[in-house]
């Protein structure tokens, strides 16, 4: 297995056309109440094998292999009517103020973008500024095959029962009535932006030049030019990723097999979205009746899906609950963010060679401005990298031998070999270096440290100090420094890694 280095990172969105591509199922039907082997009672629900399995011998219907070797397929659950992304509401917002309803041509012509001085920004702070300048600037489309009347879209208002994310007037005036801008309209209307309209106003101009994500083989249609090419309507959902079983496995305890939370999500949402399909069938049916009893309008059914897929996704606030245990649904984002998340716990979260954690506390005048008070203990474990040549070796030698050195590592036919000099009767004292060798030694006065408190809010919140060994089992932090890492001493941890 060959290790690379990582050159460069971009991020996108899919559009609905590029998640029916990746898909493998469509899931169409709530899962059985039971977990069931059979296949056929699990196709098209968010069990179906082409996803992937959870039981140890069974084989992945899409890729033959079993769930220890099978990441899992995506599924996709295709909405009833386009619901917002509120992850985007203010992108959404601002390009909806930036482009005309009706030809979906910008409201500046591009010849004034520059004399207005809008074409120094990058990224979201140009559609920002040409956002502010558009709306309740221009009454009428500027174009001359348009001269349409613009509306005007603004923030929502949070309100108990409200469910649009978008609302607009028909004219600047504080006392005017907002009505709701459906996300079906904005995708409409996103989906008539022009590629080079977008460019101009700050997408897609710093998309990767690699060769490779401009292979046709990776893009999906012919007017897709880049792997990451942005597309506003992709902002908008129209389809509803299906994790793999695998990433949402079921719970299996003395009261049998229990779906997960967000399996479960997925099967509400499909539930309502098969009840409004019932509307849609049949124009005279004004009302239905739920299992329960309950008798919804085709609003109240709508509001539903939308609420389904917003919990599905983030449910922070613990709005959304299970009716049988009162208990909040765990989202997407649940799993993700947080410390007992997936990044903290097992992607980001752990502790990496060569440094070290614990509590902060103040150094007053016994450390100077660039000074950081590490623990003897700390100073003694971690290992600075040392290699050894004509110029040092002496000096190094001297460490080794006075027990202040963790490790050696020596090239022997080829072949790295590590001498851990802790574990030796000895602790190392009669080892002989020779030259080529690399020796981590204790850290030492004056040696440079990074520093890092979290949550890492700026760039002050990790710097550079110069070591001093204190006495003590907490870092010794300059109070000049506390406002820079928010630091108050109230039993805060931090971290610090050899440079």
């Amino acid at each position: 297995m060959s290790v690379h280095k990582i050159e460069y990172i971009q991020w996108g969105t899919l559009t609905s056309e590029q998640w029916r591509a990746y898909s493998v199922v469509n899931v169409t039907k709530p899962s059985p109440k039971e977990y069931s082997s059979d296949i056929e009672n699990r196709a098209n629900t968010p069990y179906d094998p082409l996803m992937g399995e959870q039981r140890e011998l069974a084989t992945c219907a899409t890729c033959n292999k079993t769930s220890k070797e099978c990441p899992g397929h995506f599924g996709n659950i295709i909405l009833p009517f386009p619901v917002y992304n509120r992850v985007f509401t203010m992108m959404i917002i601002k390009l909806l103020q930036c482009v005309c309803p009706h030809c979906a041509k910008l409201r500046i012509v591009p010849d004034h973008l520059k004399l207005l001085g809008l074409l120094k920004y990058k990224g979201f702070a140009k559609l920002k500024a040409i956002a502010e300048k558009c709306n309740k600037s221009f009454k009428v489309c500027p174009w001359e095959d348009c001269r349409e009347p613009l509306i005007y879209f603004s923030l929502p208002v949070k309100k108990k029962g409200e469910h649009s994310v978008i609302y607009y007037t028909v004219n600047t005036n504080s006392n005017a009535k907002r009505e709701e801008y459906s996300a079906t309209n904005a995708y409409n209307l996103f989906s008539r932006i022009s590629d080079d309209d977008l460019r101009l106003i700050g997408f897609n101009d710093s998309l990767l030049e690699h060769l490779t994500y401009q292979n046709p083989d990776y893009l999906i249609s012919e007017h897709v030019n880049h792997v990451h090419q942005f597309r506003p309507e992709s902002m908008i959902y129209t389809d509803v990723p299906v994790l793999p079983p695998i990433s949402r496995s079921y719970i299996q305890d003395d009261d049998g097999i229990k779906d997960d939370d967000i399996t479960t999500k997925y099967n509400e949402l499909l539930k309502s979205i098969n009840l409004y399909k019932t509307f849609v069938s049949s124009d005279e049916k004004n009302t239905v009746s739920t299992r329960r009893g309950r008798v919804k309008t085709k609003t109240d059914v709508e509001k539903d899906i939308m609420e389904h897929v917003w919990t599905l996704c983030n449910n922070k606030d613990e709005k959304n609950k299970s009716t049988n245990v009162n208990k909040a649904y765990r989202s997407i984002i649940c799993r993700l963010i947080g410390k007992d998340g997936r990044i903290q716990q097992n992607v980001g979260g752990k502790r990496t060679n060569y440094s070290a954690r614990t509590v902060i506390i103040g150094g007053g005048i016994r450390l100077k401005n660039d000074e950081l008070g590490v623990p003897r203990d700390i100073a003694e474990i971690e290992s600075k990298p040392v290699f050894v040549g004509p110029w040092n070796i002496e000096e190094v030698q001297e460490l080794v031998s006075n027990r202040k050195a963790n490790y050696v590592i020596r090239i022997t036919d080829g072949v790295e070999v590590k001498s851990n000099l802790t574990q030796r009767a000895d602790k190392g004292a009669g080892f002989q270096l020779k030259w080529g060798d690399v020796v981590g030694r204790h850290l030492q006065n004056g040696d440079i440290v990074l520093f890092n408190r979290q949550p890492t809010l700026r760039i002050e919140s990790m710097m550079a100090f110069r070591v001093k060994i204190v006495e003590g089992l907490s870092f010794m932090l300059g109070l000049a420094w506390t406002k820079s890492f928010n630091a108050d001493f109230d039993g805060q941890r931090a971290d610090i890694s050899l440079n």
